[in-house]
């Protein structure tokens, strides 16, 4: 119905077009052709002929439209001329279509949903079908596929019975048991989980029941997967079979001493198909050690773990030479190492100069009776060079001459403070410095430093600490007659501590004259008081209820009022805002008083009495009530 109302309003537009075309023709025949573009008056009118807006627009431009007025009932589908590109005087008419009011309404009569609907067009369905109690919602009672005029409609029910539905667990268990109107759909219980199974659903559909109905729960086994572990190697180590999201649990893991296990290559939790799990692991590193003959020909090439020794191959045996020695180390091997062999002629000796932890320093040919010289030592940490362990200034042999060495001394540095006590004791060698502990602390006292130098250590050392004692000064404390009451040294930057002060019956203790912390001069401090005066409060029996003394013209502090049965509390005997002197001051009380009215049913009451605490009311005359004898007075159901 849409598109065939868009199709006419878009002839409409192009036979309007056509029309203003040839109006235009015939009123100017042809364009003027002027250097300025003309101009020409475009009036957009509602529907009822009103005048909404006159815009004077150039040859080619596109007019603006004006707000469209609202028209109750109806709705705007917009203008019967176009007016993008105007080349001639226009009428642009705003174009309306009928709306009608649709209501939906529940068996109550209540609105369930209003529509607005265009003639014609079809009335959208509420979404929610009205709720009868005990009913069934069949239809509504009015066809709007094609609305007219406004409509009020109303739903259609019918009466239904119930069902009952029963949900049945895995084993036969009722889960749940529902009783649901005909044709209505029951609700299905949470379905409890079962090990190793998945719930797929229900054995047949519970909605739009029409009979008593038993419903299963459908579950499914779950699968079963392998997850198969291997080494690096690609032995196998151990195969588990699991339910789908179960957790795998890895085998323990053997390997030799070069290898290190790093990680399984996959994840194996929440298993979800067949795995394979190989062991990643990292091996040590290896090295290259290569072994040459005297003439750089290949002896012996090993892979050698980093850290373990090389095995040396059996030296070439060469006539008239002798094999030596290898001329390096290639035992705990970190990189890799070309080692050659070392020959000497057998007319030669060779003399291996070595340090202290046997690594060649020099190897030099001698001949016979000749001197080698010697290397020069290296510098061992806290020893000093003692020379070589044998002579080699005329060689007879083949010989490895070894750097000897000696300890220097050690001495004890001992740190003490000024009383003695020990704070840290170092052993040094000879010629080092000793490491002094934190500065220490001493209260009133500046640390100023060590009384001797601790480095280049020569012998056995004491080194005290030393100080520098902070200023002191005198505070003395007197009483307002000048009577020293205290005096007290204090070091500078301290607090004194103030004495007790002494008690007097007319004078009341202020403090001090002046401050006495963060001392930083000699002072004396004076006791200030004020005169004072003794309150005493007393109840209505004489006895003591507080005592308190009060500066001159200030108030005392009233207690409470001791509590008097049957009296009233009305203030104290007398003002104590501004105290000129001691005083006595005593609660004072009125009796509470009461009202007994008297009640007589269906007869004259007696006048109401006014009765103080403990007393009693006076018996009034016995009432008279025409056709009863008077018996007695009651007092809440109790004889008076």
């Amino acid at each position: 119905m849409k598109k065939r109302l868009h199709f006419l309003a878009v002839l409409l537009v192009f036979a309007a077009t056509i029309l203003a075309l040839a109006s235009c023709q015939k009123k100017g025949g042809t364009r003027p052709t002027t250097t300025e573009a003309p101009t020409f008056e475009v009036v957009f009118v509602a529907g009822d002929g009103e005048i909404l807006k006159t815009e004077t627009v150039k040859l080619g431009q596109s007019a603006t439209a004006p707000e469209v007025p609202n028209r109750p009932g109806y709705v705007f589908i917009g203008w019967d001329t176009d007016f993008s590109s105007v080349d001639c005087p226009i009428t642009v008419t705003a174009q309306y279509q009928r709306v009608w009011t649709v209501q939906f309404v529940d068996a109550a009569g209540n609105e369930v949903h209003t529509y607005s609907v265009l003639d014609g067009e079809a009335c959208p369905t509420p979404p929610i079908n009205p709720y009868k109690e005990n009913h069934v919602f069949v239809e509504w009672d009015q066809d709007y596929s094609s609305v007219k005029s406004d409509m009020i409609i109303h739903p259609v029910f019918r009466e239904i019975g119930k069902c009952t539905v029963t949900f049945l667990g895995f084993n036969g268990e009722v889960l749940k048991t529902q009783q649901v109107y005909k044709g209505s759909n029951a609700t299905a219980p949470n379905a409890p989980a079962v090990d190793h199974h998945t719930f797929k659903g229900w054995d047949k559909s519970y909605s739009n029941v029409t009979a008593d109905l038993t419903v299963n729960a459908l579950y499914e086994e779950n699968a079963k997967y392998t997850v198969s572990f291997y080494d690096h190697l690609g032995n196998l180590l151990k195969a588990e079979e699991l339910y789908a999201g179960e957790n795998a649990t890895a085998p323990s893991l053997s390997l030799d001493a070069h290898f290190t296990f790093v990680k399984w290559d996959k994840a194996f939790v929440n298993v979800q198909a067949d795995l394979t799990v190989t062991a990643v692991v990292e091996e040590d590193a290896k090295f290259t050690v290569i072994f040459l003959d005297k003439d750089g020909s290949l002896l012996s090439e090993q892979e050698v773990y980093v850290g373990e020794d090389a095995v040396a191959p059996t030296p070439t045996v060469y006539e008239g030479y002798s094999f030596i020695a290898w001329d390096k180390a290639f035992v705990n091997v970190q990189a890799d190492l070309t080692v050659s062999a070392v020959y000497k002629d057998n007319n030669l000796f060779v003399v291996i100069f070595k340090d202290a932890d046997g690594n060649v320093l020099k190897t030099e040919e001698v001949r016979r009776g000749e001197g080698a010289v010697a290397p020069d030592a290296p510098v061992v940490d806290n020893h000093t060079f003692a020379g070589w362990d044998k002579a080699f200034d005329q060689v007879e042999e083949d010989l490895v001459v070894n750097a000897t060495y000696t300890e220097n001394p050690k001495y004890t540095v001992s740190f003490v403070d000024h009383d003695g006590r020990v704070l840290h004791t170092e052993t040094v060698y000879m010629g080092k410095s000793a490491s002094a502990p934190a500065d220490p602390s001493r209260e009133n006292f500046d640390f100023v430093g060590w009384d001797k130098a601790f480095d280049n250590v020569q012998d056995n050392l004491t080194v005290t600490a030393t100080y520098h004692e902070h200023e002191k000064f005198t505070v003395t404390f007197v009483d307002h007659d000048g009577e020293v009451l205290k005096t007290q040294v204090v070091y500078i930057g301290k607090d004194a501590t103030a004495p007790s002060t002494p008690q007097y019956d007319d004078l009341l203790f202020l403090g001090w004259d002046k401050a006495f912390d963060n001392v930083e001069s000699d002072l004396t401090v004076t006791a200030q008081y004020v005169q004072c005066y003794t309150v005493t409060f007393k109840g209505y029996d004489g006895s003591i209820i507080k005592t308190e003394k009060v500066s001159q013209g200030e108030s005392a502090s009233a207690p409470a009022a001791p509590i008097r049965e049957g009296y009233i509390f009305i203030g104290w005997d007398e003002a104590f805002d501004s105290v000129t002197s001691h005083l006595e001051i005593t609660a004072r009380y009125e009796i509470v008083k009461y009202n007994v009215s008297f009640s007589v049913p269906g007869g004259e009451a007696p006048a109401t009495q006014v009765v103080e605490h403990g007393e009693k009311a006076s018996r009034p005359a016995d009432p008279v009530r025409e056709g009863f004898d008077f018996v007695e007075w009651r007092v809440n159901g109790v004889k008076y």
